[in-house]
């Protein structure tokens, strides 16, 4: 098992150091390349509850003009807003990657910025997710595999078992948000 950024995914995959891969898109439009949905993954923005936009029913994108973005390398979301940001005129985008997903909460809290979470992962301490209006912050997570390689009976029972979970979230994506935010 080993993570990586999309590209690093899709490389090890052609070249057969792995089977499968589990990720978002991996952007490659190699023919032999095989994506099979496995659920929705809904991302807000995270912040600390004493953040100047924690206690508002969502937040306007025009909101994030002065914040300091934090987020994964390669995170497509990230790079999504700061394109939407420049289109609505900013200037200046602070935007600093973080390696560790684990990382993020801790600077979140030391009011080093605002940083891109998904929904569905629990939160600890003094911070909530905050959805962002006119802009869509989901993706969908595959398992991928390469079309007429032949898997291995551990790979092929695994990609069974990720197949017949169900990936469902007990509540509905519209009130995803409205259940963290007070």
């Amino acid at each position: 098992i080993s993570r990586g950024p999309p590209h690093e995914v899709g490389e090890r995959l052609k070249n057969g150091e792995a089977e499968i891969g589990i990720s978002g898109p991996l952007g490659d439009d190699w023919v032999r390349l095989e994506a099979k949905k496995l659920f929705e993954q809904h991302f807000g923005m995270l912040l600390s509850r004493d953040h100047r936009l924690s206690g508002r029913n969502g937040i306007e994108l025009t909101d994030l003009k002065d914040e300091r973005l934090l987020s994964r390398p390669y995170c497509k979301l990230s790079e999504m807003l700061v394109t939407r940001l420049k289109e609505l005129g900013a200037q200046n985008i602070s935007k600093h990657e973080v390696p560790s997903m684990d990382d993020l909460p801790g600077l979140v809290q030391a009011h080093f910025g605002v940083g891109i979470w998904p929904v569905a992962r629990r939160l600890t301490g003094d911070l909530l997710v905050n959805q962002v209006h006119g802009i869509d912050m989901s993706r969908w997570v595959h398992v991928h595999t390469v079309f007429g390689r032949r898997l291995s009976v551990g790979a092929s029972t695994f990609i069974g078992l990720l197949r017949a979970r169900d990936w469902s979230m007990s509540i509905p994506p519209e009130q995803l948000f409205t259940e963290q935010v007070h």
